[in-house]
């Protein structure tokens, strides 16, 4: 009878639930769900392995369509929440992008009594949810107008640092986590931490520590070439950061992207502008999939001085980077590349 702490958006459920979890290991015996399980299978797999004396199961929860959110919130009944944000993620399946933040809503709503539910308000989506819910809730965020929210935000290659506002009081704060949404990712957990009893002062300490996420953004260097691997999934926001991220880095700069799938008719709109973004800050972009000639569009729209290399598929993907990257390079792998796409 563990107390349950649901997690939900449209990106960064699986990087909260982990640093969540690695903020509140040493205060409760918690446990999370296993990798980026967020399904009622999923979740119910990782129960299927809990000893019993658990105090804390933080449940990532997705959905591909309506009623999703609210059937997980059924079967594992949320005491407290987190919302990271809402975008166009799956709006091949929802229809449009209303319809998605009212399902991620159902995870507010199904938060009752003491319970507590943490708003991303730096999206306007949750942030309606925010004004909207009745509930007990905290806004995190990097506004200033936010309950916890941070400043003087300060990116580079190496990670993080910014100021933390709590409570009246502001700490300094380092992390390695790559990545300005790293930071919100912080901001929200932080938030929750503290109103479930955590230190603040020994948060801020493990903020310094805390472990990469696998695929998503995580930095590597092999035979001295820079590695960012973001290569879980995409979604607007988190291609922006990226994109932001490698601009910190010297030397060349190459980008393999098959761009955001799942996005139905908004797929030539979104994936222009990710290749406008591309365009600004690397100088080789390898692309693969689908959405191939929408980045490619993007790319010359802005008058893109470098290098365009189109594939069929990751084998040759592979192939190209051999040929191209060279010690002291960075390489950002950006969403994965299936080849059914």
């Amino acid at each position: 009878n563990p107390t349950i702490i649901g997690i939900t958006g449209s990106y960064g459920k699986t990087s909260c639930k982990k640093i969540l979890e690695y903020f509140l290991k040493d205060t409760y015996n918690v446990v999370a769900t296993d990798k980026n399980y967020n399904t009622p299978m999923g979740i119910a797999l990782t129960i299927d392995k809990m000893k019993g004396n658990e105090e804390i199961l933080i449940a990532e929860m997705g959905a591909r369509k309506t009623g999703d959110i609210l059937e997980l919130c059924k079967l594992f009944p949320p005491k407290h929440a987190i919302i990271t944000g809402v975008c166009g993620q799956h709006i091949e399946t929802f229809g449009d992008i209303n319809t998605i933040a009212e399902e991620k809503y159902e995870l507010a709503k199904s938060v009752k009594g003491k319970g507590v539910c943490v708003f991303n308000t730096n999206n306007k989506y949750t942030l309606g949810m925010f004004k909207s819910f009745t509930g007990r809730k905290i806004s995190a965020s990097s506004n200033k107008k936010s309950s916890v929210y941070a400043s003087g935000i300060r990116l580079s290659e190496k990670g993080s640092t910014f100021d933390l506002h709590i409570k009246k009081d502001i700490f300094l704060c380092k992390t390695n986590l790559l990545g300005r949404h790293n930071i919100q990712n912080i901001v929200l957990c932080v938030a929750l931490a503290t109103e479930l009893g955590c230190d603040i002062e020994d948060l801020v300490k493990k903020m310094e520590n805390l472990p990469q996420i696998p695929h998503r953004l995580e930095y590597s260097n092999a035979n001295g070439i820079n590695i960012l691997d973001d290569g879980y999934n995409a979604n607007f926001y988190g291609v922006k950061s990226s994109v932001e991220c490698l601009s910190y880095f010297p030397h060349k700069r190459v980008v393999v992207s098959q761009g955001i799938v799942e996005l139905g008719k908004e797929s030539e709109t979104v994936n222009m502008r990710i290749g406008a973004m591309f365009a600004k800050v690397a100088d080789v972009v390898i692309l693969c999939g689908i959405n191939a000639k929408y980045i490619k569009k993007g790319l010359e729209s802005t008058d893109f001085k470098g290098k365009t290399i189109t594939v069929k598929s990751f084998k040759e993907v592979k192939g190209v980077i051999k040929n191209i990257v060279r010690r002291g390079d960075t390489l950002l792998l950006q969403n994965d590349i299936p080849d059914i796409y």
